[in-house]
């Protein structure tokens, strides 16, 4: 049986690393510039306020924990749900370890 890591994959560093391979010559000393970006990319770059978007406090912090690697799971809960097998509702339960 193959060993498969218990933690979850690193989003940011992947996305990061295909960014890099479409466009290397925007990155410097690791990082995006994203001014070279838009001369690269030109009349395709979007840089208008005007659209709809939904905000709430924090926001930003989510999209940092949802990139944060991690360990925990999410384990279904049978005893707990109601018809499990005939519903799109289920009890699921954050477990600290896999």
């Amino acid at each position: 049986m193959k060993n498969f890591s218990k933690e979850s994959l690193n989003i940011t560093k992947e996305k990061l690393n295909e960014f890099k391979q479409l466009f290397p010559e925007v990155f410097g000393e690791g990082k995006v510039d994203f001014e070279r970006l838009k001369l690269i990319l030109g009349k395709n770059v979007s840089i208008s306020d005007e659209r709809y978007v939904l905000n709430w406090e924090n926001k930003s912090e989510v999209f940092t924990a949802v990139q944060t690697p991690t360990t925990k799971a999410l384990c279904f809960v049978s005893e707990e749900s109601v018809k499990p097998d005939s519903t799109e509702n289920l009890f699921i339960e954050n477990i600290t370890k896999i």
